[in-house]
């Protein structure tokens, strides 16, 4: 694994910018739309802009390509019926079955028991891999870039419409609800929100199948209102209790939504000022004619979007249009891209990449489609792992992706992927603790077994082991170098910045990153001839080494 340099390191965790590009001249639009604002553009609204993307983009001319981001619905995966019908609890074989009917009157065969253990094995394992190929199939959505501005605000929803399968424990229900976050991601939010308060794996996951009129819970209604519509400060404990109490009676059954009308409160009730028999859907509506509403959901968009939170004028202004437009997403999107001040230098090249982001960028500037074993393990080991949010606020992103052994552990997951470093380096790093779920292997020790949630190393990471030996990239890296004209030192060092980086690096970094190819080259004992190494084969092997260490840097962490 390549040494980073420390004063990058140093500025990245303080905040500093890495070499901006001069700002925009304003054109007709309000901005110049030229190779830095596409870019930004592409990279914000999708994934791992390519040179070949920003010319395109460049060529058609804004208004053309904005057209280009709102593009239908692309067919969906088709979920595997084998697992339906895998119970949170209990056993889900006839065998269990069986044995659970009989009850006390007959002690069950060991054989029988053995079956039974076995079979459920086996459904948790099909559950494991059917949510791992769905994930691997958004994986290869977010690469292809075939609907990128869809996949981007899927994984935004996924965000903050969060649910676990550490909890709901059914790929899935875990597939339907990110299929309906899918559906709507550039939708209506009004209709989103209510179908995600009504999705089974979300009444799951925040224990409102255990909220009955008897014995309300209040986590439902309140991460309802803390998260998903006003944000914190805009609603009292009573509004908690007020809506708690009309959302009893909604239940996940069978993996769809049921309304059990004997546990539903239908007394008065009193929710931000309105009185009335209230129920869930009422509750809902009230949420959506707040005025903090609209602000809350903006907010959360233009946070996530440009990477700094929107001062308190772009708040209202967004929000406004946001509510007057009856919660269009697609309106709301289509404002902010024409903005100005979506292009302003405080945020272009600025925003720390999260690790999906990370890994398919790279994928994409590299034009390869990894191993599976590097998107999933990698997004693990970096922190986001699809399906599994650490909390119900999902991730925080920003700069809590970034610490020292992160950054280094994304330069060793790009050494993988340049097939530039062993898979032992990374296994061999100091790996994060996380919550396994029941059922997983466990690698590294633990004090309690058969505790809920069990805690260990990343047992999962010993699925990179499958590309030791079998991955060799295909990078042609330096055909790219050749047709981009690059034939002195430095301009093949610019083609690789210019291929791999979306913010521009300082003059410093730049005459390192020659300095290290001129002696990696060398070292390799290949000479320059004609503007081309007389070896193509090793030649080709030190562009990949320079590409591992490129994307090493600070500056490729950001967008």
């Amino acid at each position: 694994m390549f040494k980073i340099l420390t004063p990058l390191l140093l500025a990245l965790l303080s905040g500093s910018t890495f070499g901006q590009a001069d700002s925009a001249t304003p054109g007709d639009l309000g901005f110049e739309w030229n190779a830095r604002t596409a870019e930004h553009l592409i990279n914000r609204a999708g994934f791992g802009a390519r040179p070949e993307d920003v010319d395109r983009a460049v060529e058609m001319g804004f208004e053309a390509f904005l057209e280009t981001l709102f593009l239908p619905l692309s067919e969906q995966v088709p979920l595997k019926a084998a697992t339906r019908k895998t119970k949170k609890d209990g056993v889900a074989t006839e065998e269990g079955r069986r044995m659970e009917e009989a009850g006390g009157k007959e002690m069950a065969s060991e054989e029988m028991l053995n079956a039974a253990n076995d079979a459920d094995r086996e459904l948790r394992k099909a559950d494991r891999t059917q949510l791992e190929d769905y994930t691997l199939w958004w994986f290869d959505t977010m690469i292809s870039g075939q609907d990128p501005l869809r996949d981007r605000m899927t994984l935004f929803w996924h965000g903050m419409f969060t649910s676990s399968m550490q909890d709901v424990k059914s790929s899935y229900q875990m597939i339907k609800q990110n299929q309906l976050l899918r559906n709507g991601a550039l939708g209506n939010y009004s209709g989103l929100l209510m179908e995600v308060a009504k999705d089974p794996a979300m009444l799951e996951y925040l224990d409102n199948d255990e909220n009955k009129k008897s014995a309300p819970n209040e986590n439902f209604a309140r991460e309802v209102m803390e998260l998903f519509t006003l944000g914190e400060g805009n609603y009292s404990e009573d509004d908690i209790k007020e809506a708690a109490r009309a959302f009893t009676g909604w239940r996940s059954k069978e993996a769809e939504f049921s309304y059990i009308r004997r546990q539903h409160d239908n007394g008065t009730k009193t929710f931000l000022g309105v009185t009335g028999k209230l129920k869930g859907e009422d509750v809902l509506e009230i949420l959506l004619e707040q005025p903090a509403c609209g602000e809350y959901v903006a907010a959360r968009i233009l946070n996530y979007l440009e990477g700094v939170p929107p001062s308190a004028e772009r708040k209202t202004q967004y929000g406004a249009l946001f509510s007057s437009s009856g919660y269009d997403v697609e309106l709301l999107l289509r404002e902010l891209f024409q903005d100005p001040a979506f292009y302003r230098d405080e945020i272009v090249g600025n925003r720390v990449m999260g690790p999906v982001d990370f890994l398919v960028g790279s994928a994409r500037r590299l034009d390869v489609m990894p191993p599976r074993a590097w998107l999933l393990s990698g997004s693990q080991l970096l922190g986001q792992r699809l399906f599994h949010p650490p909390s119900v606020k999902g991730w925080d992103g920003g700069m809590t992706w970034i610490t020292t052994a992160s950054l280094m552990q994304r330069g060793n997951l790009a050494g993988l992927l340049v097939g530039q470093i062993a898979v032992e380096d990374v296994l061999s790093s100091d790996l994060p603790e996380y919550q396994m779920e029941d059922g997983e292997e466990m690698g590294g020790e633990v004090e309690d077994r058969d505790a809920k949630r069990k805690v260990g190393k990343l047992g999962e990471l010993g699925g990179l082991k499958k590309i030791q030996g079998r991955w060799h990239p295909m990078l042609h890296l330096s055909g790219g170098a050749a047709r981009a004209g690059a034939r002195s030192d430095a301009e093949v060092v610019d083609y690789l910045m210019g291929l791999l980086l979306a913010v521009e690096a300082g003059s410093d970094t730049r005459d390192w990153l020659v300095s290290q190819y001129v002696q990696m080259r060398g070292e390799a004992g290949l000479a320059r001839q004609r503007g081309r190494m007389q070896d193509r084969r090793e030649g080709e092997d030190v562009l990949a080494s320079m590409a591992h260490l490129i994307l090493s840097l600070p500056e490729a962490q950001l967008n």
